[in-house]
């Protein structure tokens, strides 16, 4: 991998926290992710977490001060890249030509980002990430779709969730900003749920390996579109759920809680935000 300068001029003691492109998502961070602190993502299959990723990214490259480590063992560097570019140039993937797409390609490779170009396991994660321990600045370690991870001494997703415990306390250890992405389990998928506005939104224990996985995490969200799951109409809001996102706090280690709701921009590939989000603290 290529190594990137590192910032020389300590920006850490001003900024307590850096920001996502959303208003209520920041609100139920207390201001912003901080350093030393990990946030789990959770949704079903398609449900474009990547994308949402991506808007965050989109949003931290416009800061000189964060170095961001992008990791994913079942996407390509190049597939990651593509939707951070459509992300920046606010445009959806299927809009970008050859030309188009090459030019955003290289702005990208202007970015303080490094996108893992290797077998991706725990270890080689934390190997990695230690070369910015010393960094003026902020480090974001961003990994998706944790239980892709490749295994090496680990016989199944239990063992996998404890070495991921293991690797996210020890990024948290190095001040780092850590974000990742998990599934939720097929429960939310049932009959009976989604044919009940009670059981709609997704709670705790909707979260793939989430008894072992919350002792790591400072914050967890879900993150639903309940439109895969063919529900018209969701929870006792009954809202709409045609482009409708829904992410919700399941767990705070600052006491605070919120719902934010978004919509997905097709034209733009973006996520926006939308009325009526709330916050609990």
């Amino acid at each position: 991998m290529i190594k990137i300068d590192k910032v020389q001029i300590d920006y850490t003691q001003d900024i307590k926290s850096i920001s996502s492109p959303y208003n209520t998502f920041n609100e139920t961070l207390n201001g912003g992710f901080k350093k030393g602190t990990a946030t789990m993502i959770a949704g079903i299959s398609g449900s474009s977490i990547s994308t949402f990723i991506a808007n965050l990214m989109a949003h931290f490259v416009q800061d000189d001060y964060i170095k961001i480590l992008s990791f994913c063992a079942n996407d390509s560097p190049f597939k990651r890249k593509i939707r951070l570019a459509a992300s920046i140039a606010r445009t959806n993937i299927s809009n970008y030509g050859s030309v188009q797409m090459q030019k955003a390609l290289q702005e990208v490779e202007n970015f303080d980002i490094e996108f893992d170009d290797s077998f991706v396991n725990c270890t080689n994660i934390i190997q990695t990430a230690s070369n910015y321990s010393d960094y003026n600045g902020y480090v974001v370690v961003i990994i998706e779709d944790i239980f892709s991870l490749a295994r090496m001494n680990e016989k199944n997703d239990f063992d996998l969730a404890q070495s991921v415990v293991d690797l996210v306390n020890a990024l948290k250890r190095h001040n780092f900003v850590v974000i990742c992405t998990n599934r939720l389990t097929a429960e939310i998928e049932k009959q009976e749920r989604i044919f009940n506005v009670a059981g709609h939104k997704p709670i705790r224990n909707d979260v793939y390996q989430g008894n072992i996985l919350f002792t790591a995490f400072n914050n967890v969200y879900s993150f639903h579109q309940p439109r895969l799951l063919n529900i018209e109409y969701y929870s006792r809001e009954k809202r709409d759920t045609e482009n409708l996102i829904h992410i919700s706090k399941l767990k705070s280690s600052d006491s605070k809680r919120g719902e934010i709701w978004l919509t997905s921009v097709f034209k733009s590939g973006h996520y926006e935000e939308i009325d009526n989000n709330t916050i609990n603290i």
